[in-house]
């Protein structure tokens, strides 16, 4: 056992006594903890089914950020955030780019994993992946975050292939007045943020919002200053409007623009065969949303949501710019003898430009794709609602793939309230993204050995013949109150694959002085995985509670007969095969909170990425009712660790540094 762990389990234990001692008498808490165990069953969320059920009614495996758990977490940015739940892998490859995935092939553009924010999505359809470091909003406006592992493409449709993520913002109403915050401190950098909310008449509730930050560049795993460093600036708006009794209207929008630090190592045909470049990605974009809902009395609900989304992007490497446009119509409405119907059906337009760079090259410039798809459930409530069956499916057509169906059967029974089991079996699709059909991608040069002599170019080449992959999903879990202190949500899992991506390498072909080999995307791996998450609660004491999570997953992926493919093994063992957390939250007399978040995450194998352990610590007080002053430690328990690798594109990883922040919240 290492000094880290002595020291984990030393301060936890002091923290054990030191709560039992303060929680023998209630005149020290100051307040509750915002969310009892009962309140934690019955959270209501809105992901899973497109409407408002509570999680102990909900037949999937679901966990609830609050903004509580966000703001007592000491976390800067929504990925950080994402480490406290179970079954997804959350990585930092640098200052500026996370890894974030559920159930495994993790990476830095992971493609397999669902994100919106507010219902919009977030994803890029240049390599299906969500650039974090752009996901960026105030996290004071944050409501909750749900996350649903699993798929959800019976109501989210391609690409909530393992899971969803719906980043859903506080309501105008909830956030009158005004909010000043401030962050200096060693590797956060400077952020600083303002908000005002306020009202015109009875009805109409905004607010709006600018932040910013700079971050320094961190060390690579030389101990040498890397090239991450990081600003951005955003500013956002939101308005909600309830001219009546059975109408409500929502406004958002927000624009940003950046620079994000980045060293490519890029393939020479001449020794050393590399060159090390350090470049700045500019980013910047906005959107604007509106949705109305109007409730129909006996014909139920009608939601109706346009939105459209500018993001662009420039670096050496490859440069492109995004829009789009997305309308959604949504109904529900009970049909009798306990049926209730939700369908919907959706268009989105997109229109996409690339400029080559200095590895990177697509086959078309301009691109337009469109996107139809239509969705249809039937939740069945019987035996006086302690049985609920769920039969949905959702149906796309997309320019790449055609027609695809993804459908759901989810079967819940409550055992009164306090627990709950349920069971799903689900299939889903990914559709390849506009890298894996037309890019062209120059991955590294091997330098010529006694065997080959001539230096090797490799290359990784899209295709159009690039088919969806494909998961069927067996999925169940538990959720329980083990004692009225004590909350337990388990959940398991056996996921099939087909027609997984593979790179089928072809042979060497020699172009004047060199070779050159391709990396063909196909569709020739299959395989499967099962894993299980679970999440606990303890309430200790009205003012201590301990929050804790667990994820096992295990993968077995195959080339099929006719494939060459070689990389089975790594993406199989991309991921943890172990991870844990363990969060404590205390509140102390005289405003004082004190928050201990411990996390273990397992080798990455076949990235030779160690495992790590480490701590972050957060003391609070408030010397005012509207002030805060926090001092937050993040990793700990040593000087820096490596917590991911790059794949195809040559990018220098750096390591999580220690870091000691602080931070002042003034509300007036």
């Amino acid at each position: 056992m290492g000094l880290g762990q002595i020291f984990l389990i030393a301060v936890m234990a002091v923290a054990t006594l030191g709560g039992s001692v303060w929680a023998a008498d209630s005149i020290f808490s100051d307040k509750l903890l915002e969310m009892s165990l009962e309140e934690l069953m019955d959270v209501e969320i809105t992901s899973v089914a497109r409407k408002v059920q509570s999680l102990s009614e909900t037949a999937a495996a679901v966990y609830v950020i609050t903004s509580e758990d966000i703001r007592r977490s000491g976390a800067t940015n929504i990925a950080d955030v994402l480490r406290m739940v179970p079954g997804l892998h959350v990585a930092r490859f640098d200052a500026n780019v996370w890894p974030v995935t559920a159930r495994g092939f993790n990476s830095t553009l992971a493609n397999k994993l669902l994100v919106l924010v507010d219902g919009r999505s977030v994803y890029t359809p240049i390599f299906s992946g969500v650039y974090w470091d752009v996901q960026d909003p105030f996290l004071e406006n944050i409501d909750r975050i749900e996350v649903i592992r699993g798929p959800g493409g019976s109501s989210w449709g391609a690409n909530a292939f393992n899971g969803v993520i719906n980043i859903i913002t506080k309501n105008a109403r909830d956030t009158q007045g005004g909010l000043i915050n401030a962050l200096v401190g060693s590797g956060e950098g400077v952020r600083t943020g303002f908000r005002y909310g306020g009202r015109a008449g009875d009805h109409l509730f905004y607010r709006f919002a600018v932040s910013g930050l700079e971050v320094d560049s961190s060390r690579n795993s030389d101990g040498k200053e890397g090239a991450d460093d990081w600003r951005q600036l955003r500013a956002g708006l939101r308005a909600d409007w309830e001219p009546s009794a059975v109408d409500a209207f929502v406004l958002t929008g927000d624009i940003y623009g950046g620079e994000a630090g980045v060293r490519n190592f890029v393939p020479r045909m001449t020794s050393p065969y590399v060159e090390i470049l350090d470049s700045e990605r500019d980013v910047g974009g906005g959107h604007v949303l509106t949705r109305w809902t109007r409730r129909l009395h006996d014909w139920g609900e009608l939601q109706v949501q346009l939105y459209y989304d500018n993001t662009h992007n420039d670096n050496d490497i490859l440069s492109f710019d995004v829009d789009t446009l997305d309308v959604d119509l949504q109904h529900r409405f009970p049909l009798g003898g306990g049926h209730e119907i939700t369908w919907g059906m959706g268009y989105r337009w997109i229109v996409s430009e690339t400029e080559p760079g200095l590895t990177t090259s697509f086959a078309h410039s301009d691109r337009t794709d469109h996107l139809w798809s239509a969705f249809v459930q039937d939740e069945i409530s019987f035996s006086q609602g302690t049985w609920r069956l769920t039969l949905g499916t959702k149906i796309e057509h997309n320019d790449d793939t055609g027609w695809e169906l993804q459908p759901t059967v989810r079967l819940l029974r409550r055992l009164g309230s306090d627990h709950s089991v349920w069971a799903a079996v689900s299939r889903a699709v990914r559709t390849p993204s506009q890298g894996e059909t037309e890019s062209r991608i120059q991955s590294t040069v091997l330098p010529p050995t006694s065997t080959v002599p001539l230096p090797t170019l490799v290359v990784f080449r899209g295709s159009k013949d690039m088919n969806s992959e494909k998961v069927w999903a067996f999925e169940g879990g538990v959720r329980t109150r083990l004692h009225p202190k004590v909350f337990l949500d388990l959940a398991g899992y056996v996921n099939v694959y087909e027609d997984l991506r593979s790179l089928e390498p072809g042979d060497p072909v020699l172009v004047g002085s060199y070779l050159v080999v391709e990396n063909k995307a196909d569709n020739h791996l299959r395989g499967r995985a099962y894993g299980l998450e679970t999440a606990a609660a303890w309430s200790v004491a009205e003012n201590w509670q301990i929050k804790a999570a667990y994820t096992f997953l295990h993968m077995d992926l195959e080339a099929a007969s006719r494939s060459r493919d070689q990389g089975s093994t790594s993406t199989e063992r991309s991921g943890p095969s172990h991870q844990v957390s363990l969060r404590s939250s205390w509140n102390l007399p005289g405003s004082v909170e004190l928050d201990a978040w411990a996390r273990w995450v397992d080798e990455l194998e076949a990235l030779d990425v160690p495992d790590y352990f480490t701590m972050d610590l957060r003391v609070s007080w408030k010397p005012l009712e509207n002030m805060e002053l926090a001092v937050v430690g993040r990793n700990l328990l040593d000087d820096g660790h490596l917590e991911f690798k790059q794949e195809i594109l040559q990018i220098e990883p750096t390591e999580v540094e220690r870091s000691v922040y602080v931070m002042l919240s003034w509300r007036f």
